[in-house]
């Protein structure tokens, strides 16, 4: 992935969407935004927080997203699943929650491809 220092992803903030500067603005909204035909200057006039290097930014965050392969979700289940199993410091209770965290990750998943 390339260097993104605008955006933040922070478990505590928004679930952990990849976000402006840590300003609670997803990345998803400002490309959706440009997308729907919005220019820069309507942006930053709406949201004053917003800089024309953020907008830049997040095109730049989407466009490296596009650029990767996907994985299915069953896949990254696994992949979550052996890296839990392989840590060997985790007690047992902390498997489970991975696993339950991994399993709500592949819902998640599964259900924004279906939309």
């Amino acid at each position: 992935m390339l260097d993104f220092p605008r955006i933040t992803i922070r478990p505590d903030q928004m679930g952990g969407v990849p976000c402006i500067r840590s300003l609670r603005m997803p990345v998803a909204t400002v490309v959706r935004m440009v997308a729907n035909g919005r220019t820069t200057a309507e942006i930053l006039s709406e949201f004053p927080g917003l800089q024309a290097e953020d907008i830049v930014e997040a095109l730049r965050y989407a466009a490296d997203l596009a650029e990767r392969p996907m994985r299915r979700p069953a896949e990254m289940a696994l992949s979550l699943l052996d890296q839990a199993q392989r840590n060997a410091t985790l007690s047992e209770e902390a498997a489970d929650e991975q696993a339950v965290v991994a399993a709500r990750a592949v819902r998640a998943t599964a259900s924004r491809g279906r939309r």
